[in-house]
């Protein structure tokens, strides 16, 4: 048989001698393998392939040709190769010896298929919204597009997290300017930064200006250094005949004690204000600034 053929190629017809002299056609030659006894397998080369003959009819002349052993008497039939056993029968009508062998088995696997839900569709379009994906579904809009719409799909966290937008900071100013140059200054001091600067500060001090919105960022590795750092640029601002009035922090802010002590022991005529919530003024230069000094 045709399936009995692990290599199988077409020849010119030609035909051989069957029982009772009938010619039977040949059209291909090939290798075919037998399972035996005990799993072995007997291989038969250059096979003649005949689709009119439902027979594996094996020449005992070629066995030997292909290096096979057979011993053979009135009832039994045995082929060997090396000694072992590769497969036996025994004698049936018309002097023919029947092989016993195994049963051939056949390469198989299992496939499982599903259909694929909204939430698979939802992954694989690019987080397309679930709408769309049901409308294209019923109406057939895309070919092959098979879809289970027996259950609701989970909320997705990854488009909750994308499609997140951040509160607008103001952009316009609340409340009036004052009247002159460092007549009220605000500052704040943020940190730890994550990302250390170059000379290894942590801390951001910002001091800005309420009537010029001039800003000035001192950079200061402890928070014990902010006070160095508003000495050092109180000296500054004296060089230029101008005094600071009004020093503005937020309430409860670690800045503000030491603002505080600052003011006190060196006896500055500065007045200390708190503010509830100093980012109403100046919210969006804040950000500005921080983003970037850390950047």
């Amino acid at each position: 048989m045709k399936g009995d053929f692990v290599e199988l190629k077409p020849i010119a017809p030609r035909n051989i001698q069957g029982v009772n002299g009938i010619a039977i056609p040949t059209i291909g030659t090939g290798l075919i393998k037998l399972r035996c006894s005990k799993g072995r397998n007997l291989i038969l080369r250059d096979t003649l392939y005949a689709p009119q003959v439902a027979l594996c009819l094996i020449s005992v002349g070629r066995l030997g040709d292909n290096g096979y052993t057979r011993t053979i008497d009135a009832q039994h039939c045995c082929v060997l190769c090396n000694s072992k056993i590769m497969a036996q029968g025994a004698c049936e009508d018309r002097s023919l010896y029947k092989l016993q062998g195994g049963t051939n088995t056949v390469e198989q696997a299992n496939i499982t298929q599903t259909t694929p839900s909204l939430e698979t569709w939802h992954c694989r379009l690019g987080h397309v919204n679930y709408a769309t994906i049901v409308e294209m579904a019923q109406k057939g809009l895309v070919t092959g597009m098979h879809t289970d719409l027996s259950t609701l799909p989970p909320i997705c966290q990854h488009c909750i997290l994308g499609k997140q937008t951040k509160k607008a900071v103001l952009k316009m100013r609340q409340g009036e300017r004052v009247s002159g140059i460092l007549d009220t200054v605000y500052s704040d001091l943020m940190g730890p930064e994550e990302v250390v600067s170059a000379g290894g500060a942590k801390y951001i001090m910002n001091l800005i200006d309420d009537h010029s919105s001039m800003m000035w960022i001192y950079l200061v590795k402890e928070k014990s250094q902010a006070k160095e750092a508003f000495i050092e640029w109180l000296a500054v601002s004296s060089i230029y005949f101008i005094l600071l009035t009004t020093i503005a922090t937020s309430n409860g802010s670690s800045i503000s004690s030491l603002f505080y002590i600052v003011i006190n022991i060196n006896h500055y005529y500065i007045l200390h204000s708190l503010v509830a919530s100093q980012q109403k003024l100046y919210g969006h230069l804040w950000v500005i600034v921080n983003y970037i000094v850390v950047r």
